[in-house]
């Protein structure tokens, strides 16, 4: 039977009629009893109680009605229809044969039936799914949710202040009580923490049910009348020669702490002292609350001290200005740990590792029993010492902690992909936080993720994905990390030619000249790593070109064209430049070209100045330079064709910490000849 057909026979046997008897008739209950609620002083779960009766009963209804309506009528029509049978044969009628009992009801009956049964289960159904929401959400929802305290009535935003308690006997402080109360409830008001409840509310309050003939005491009026969400109490007394403040935070009744603040002591000359630390330590309670897996702190941090915290995020990328306001906060709470765990990593990210790890150490001399802090401080001696897989799970226990802060999530991003290779990995952790809709101008750490994510993309072999995720960026003028690794996907996946021309030509115009040598030298590395040596000297005789010509190079300069002619393997001139780049003061940092001018002194047959030069490199060992200087003995040895002495360097360089960066191992052009070897694929699996 066809559905427009079925609702036609509902229509014919009243169906829909007897069913709006009920919907109507169970409004009209629903109203009634809304109604008559209050004054019989019903429980307010009395309506949800009677419409879900309401909705059991309404596929039960349609159930009867079959039974007791529909199907009588069908009975007494077949009836109806045997008795004009048996007429017939007795006026000589030919009878059909005897039929059986499923042969005697109609088949048109037969499919009405079903099509009924079948939407009376659709509709129990849906009854049924109603009915479990409407419990969930009326009844379930508070018990296991609201704790039992708090499920009677809603918290609601304000705090109330009480009278701090004048301890000393000395009537003069009285003042010093309404001051601590004033002092607070501006800090309060000010930051738009909450709605104050002033002492002389509460009094008030008191003194209108005391006239109303209901005397109640100070806890009776907030808990049954004023209500606030937290009520802050407290003292102070005189000790010798010092005034001692004690306060604490706690639920309306009085009877839950949430916190007590550590006694302050002061002067009893110069009260405000202490009244301010207090109003501090209040105004870190209530900011870290709101947020507490922000929080790394056993105790409330000092306002300002948080508040200069926040500002330095803001400013985040600004070095000089970053560090001022992280050294403020320090200065104004010497106990506030992230301003100082903040300090360590920003002069590990400049390279400072002297500085901070001297930091550290003065850091892990305050022993801490929170865990958060512990895990912190050891993920930070274990990035010091290049101990890189275990930095990746003291980063992935704060990770997984907090995992929607954005600088943990990309840090652990960054640790995933460069410190143990499991570009894997960063999907997962780069989905938790969508940055689609955010401009990377105004988010320091959005280009660092896309950033990323897609030499992630790359390294799994997904050349498309990176296109797609940085195609975006092509035409701005900044977003420099982004074109790199565009012009990476565009090489590897061996895309047209055009389009890496085309976004040099758009280095050229939106960046410095620098930047765009830079990325020609990248793309002619890249295309000799693809074994396409034609496209790769285009390149690099573009930069040789661009610099012909002038007579005072810069030491970039003096680099860059060394770099270029070393790749060209016009092995002579690039040790000129880079002899001369060599002469120039270095910083102590500036020493990776020594492998590659080794190099080209091996290869003109210098070997006297080939072992000269890269025995300088032991000048550089420290402690802090994470496998730098065996990488570059490795890059020497690999390009000679000394396979045995490259993969040992290679190893003793991965062992110290050394980076998977975009230029290094399996990317690096001079590692070629080793690349295929089983050493080779241990060292890249070296952290798993």
């Amino acid at each position: 039977m066809k559905f427009s057909e079925f609702l036609i026979e509902c229509r014919e046997k009243d169906v829909f009629k007897r069913l709006s008897i009920y919907v109507v008739s169970s409004w009209v209950l629903l109203q009634v009893v809304s109604l008559l609620a209050d004054p019989l002083n019903l429980p307010k779960s009395s309506l949800t109680v009677l419409l879900l009766i309401l909705i059991i009963g309404f596929p039960l209804y349609i159930f009867f009605l079959w039974q007791y309506g529909i199907k009588l009528e069908n009975t007494s029509n077949t009836n109806i229809s045997d008795n004009n049978a048996k007429a017939s044969s007795k006026n000589g009628l030919e009878i059909d044969p005897p039929l059986t009992s499923q042969n005697e009801i109609p088949s048109d009956y037969l499919r009405f039936r079903k099509m009924y049964f079948v939407s009376t289960g659709f509709l129990g159904l849906l009854s049924l799914v109603a009915v479990i929401f409407i419990i969930r959400t009326n009844f379930l929802s508070t018990k296991t949710v609201v704790p039992p305290l708090l499920s009677s009535e809603p918290m609601s935003d304000k705090i109330a202040i009480v009278k701090f308690d004048n301890n000393t006997g000395d009537e003069k402080f009285d003042v010093v009580s309404k001051m601590t109360v004033d002092w607070i409830m501006h800090g309060i008001t000010q930051n738009k923490v909450a709605q104050v409840i002033s002492p002389k509310i509460i009094d008030d309050y008191a003194n209108v049910l005391k006239a109303s003939m209901l005397p109640l005491p100070e806890v009776k009026v907030l808990s049954e009348y004023l209500k606030p969400s937290k009520v802050i109490t407290g003292n102070f007394y005189l000790n010798k020669n010092e005034l001692i403040f004690q306060s604490s935070i706690t639920d309306d009744k009085l009877n839950e702490t949430f916190i007590s603040f550590n006694p302050i002591k002061c002067n009893p000359q110069a009260p405000l002292e202490c009244i301010e630390a207090l109003k501090q330590r209040i105004l870190g309670y209530f900011v870290v609350e709101e947020n507490p897996l922000e929080n790394l702190q056993e105790t409330p941090p000092n306002f300002e001290a948080y508040q200069h915290v926040l500002n330095a995020k803001a400013v985040y990328g600004n070095d000089e200005e970053y560090l001022k306001l992280i050294n403020a906060a320090i200065k104004a709470d010497d106990s506030y740990f992230e301003p100082k765990v903040n300090r360590i990593a920003h002069f590990y990210n400049k390279g400072n590792y002297i500085k901070a790890d001297s930091l550290l150490t003065l850091l892990r001399k305050k022993p801490s029993s929170n865990k958060r802090q512990s895990n912190l401080l050891n993920m930070y001696e274990a990035l010091l010492e290049g101990d890189n897989r275990a930095t990746y799970e003291y980063l992935k226990n704060e990770y997984d902690t907090y995992p929607d802060d954005i600088d943990t999530n990309s840090s652990l991003m960054t640790v995933a992909l460069q410190f143990v290779n499991r570009p894997e990995d960063v999907a997962r952790i780069y989905s938790r936080i969508n940055i689609s809709d955010v401009d990377t101008k105004d988010c320091a750490q959005c280009e660092f993720r896309y950033y990323i994510k897609g030499i992630s993309e790359i390294e799994l072999g997904n050349y498309n994905s990176t296109i797609e995720l940085l195609k975006p960026f092509i035409k701005t003028k900044e977003n420099k990390l982004l074109k790199r690794v565009l012009l990476m996907a565009y090489i590897k996946s061996n895309t047209e030619d055009t389009k890496v021309d085309n976004l040099l030509a758009s280095t050229k115009l939106l960046m410095s000249s620098s930047d765009w040598r830079n990325f020609s030298l990248l793309a002619g590395k890249l295309y000799l790593l693809q074994s396409s040596p034609e496209k790769a000297t285009k390149h690099f005789q573009n930069v040789v070109e661009s610099l012909n010509g002038i007579n005072d190079l810069s030491k970039d300069e003096f680099k860059d064209l060394g770099d270029a002619y070393f790749y060209l393997a016009d092995y002579k001139t690039a040790s000129k430049y880079l002899q001369e780049y060599s002469n120039i003061k270095q910083d102590n940092g500036l020493y990776s070209h020594l492998g590659t001018l080794a190099i080209c002194y091996q290869m003109i047959n210098d070997k006297k100045n080939a072992m000269a030069t890269l025995n300088q490199l032991e000048n550089y060992r420290d402690s802090f330079k994470y496998g730098h200087i065996d990488y570059t003995y490795a890059q020497y040895y690999a390009f000679i064709g000394n396979q045995d002495k490259a993969i040992n360097h290679l190893f003793r360089a991965v062992a110290d910490g050394k980076w998977y960066t975009t230029d290094g191992y399996q990317n690096d052009v001079l590692l070629k000849s080793v690349k295929e070897s089983q050493d080779f694929i241990k060292i890249l699996n070296f952290w798993d």
